[in-house]
């Protein structure tokens, strides 16, 4: 994965802090640390898809850019396959109160 998608990972990581428990935040930033991008992306895709999680407009689109960094298929990671479906399935913060 290239230094940029590397900043892309942990400034997603690290933009969940302020509203996800800090376990989950902690294991994305052991799946950043350890380079294991496909594990990032299924957790946060499962978990945001599973509890609803309402996402702002800057992790929605750090998300996006890491979903799409993969080629398709990834076997062993289905949720990757469907990225355009979850994608626009995402709650979307309201701007004014992010």
């Amino acid at each position: 994965m290239t230094s940029d998608m590397r900043r892309t990972a942990e400034a997603l990581a690290d933009s969940f802090a302020t509203h996800l428990p800090a376990d989950e935040v902690e294991q994305y930033r052991r799946f950043v640390f350890a380079g294991e991008w496909e594990e990032l992306a299924y957790a946060i895709l499962g978990y945001l898809r599973a509890k609803q999680v309402p996402v702002t407009g800057g992790e929605r689109d750090l998300l996006r850019d890491l979903l799409y960094g993969f080629e398709l298929p990834r076997p062993g990671y289905p949720l990757l396959s469907k990225r355009d479906q979850y994608m626009t399935e995402l709650t979307i913060m309201d701007p004014a109160t992010e």
